[in-house]
């Protein structure tokens, strides 16, 4: 999501500044340090991590600071009503996508297998962040969809990225970036 978001911005010859989840910063650090590697001039992606204590406030900073043109931010309601007051303040440029009204479809006509993959894949993508909030299963699927499913989620899942490799990326020169 952060790449859809700061493509355009950099495209157009903008700087980004991304304020990452605070759970889950590590994908926004890395995709900076590879930017770097890749040769984007040092300062066109920053990087602000904070705890969920200040969260609250930096997200105010960053949207009132007349030195930020336009806010993009994909949450809650709630969060997306603070941000929106906060950059009333200067009239900026606000993208929002509030709600978590994502849902998952499986028509009749679809491939019971490919949608439940397909499904398995959103749901557990990014540890459930993107993930779909609610499936809508067509009545002549809805059980063998279940069965599929539940089959799917008896396995054992794929290793991914350790935390012990996750440890040695940033003790082995992933830099911070302001």
């Amino acid at each position: 999501m952060i790449t859809r978001k700061a493509a355009a911005a950099l495209a157009a010859g903008c700087t980004v500044v991304i304020k990452p989840a605070e759970d889950t910063p590590l994908t926004a650090l890395a995709i900076a340090k590879l930017a770097e590697d890749a040769g984007f001039p040092r300062g066109a992606i920053n990087v602000v991590t904070c705890s969920r204590q200040n969260a609250a406030a930096v997200g105010e900073v960053l949207c009132k600071s007349q030195n930020v043109a336009g806010v993009s931010f994909t949450g809650s309601t709630a969060v997306g009503k603070i941000l929106y007051s906060h950059c009333a303040h200067g009239i900026k440029r606000l993208g929002l996508e509030l709600g978590g009204n994502a849902p998952f479809i499986v028509f009749n006509s679809a491939s019971v297998d490919k949608a439940v993959a397909g499904a398995m894949a959103c749901k557990f993508r990014n540890c459930g962040l993107f993930g779909q909030h609610h499936l809508t299963i067509g009545k002549g699927w809805r059980n063998d969809f279940s069965i599929n499913a539940t089959s799917f989620l008896s396995k054992p899942f794929h290793k991914g990225i350790s935390i012990d490799t996750l440890s040695t990326c940033l003790n082995q020169g992933l830099p911070r970036f302001r």
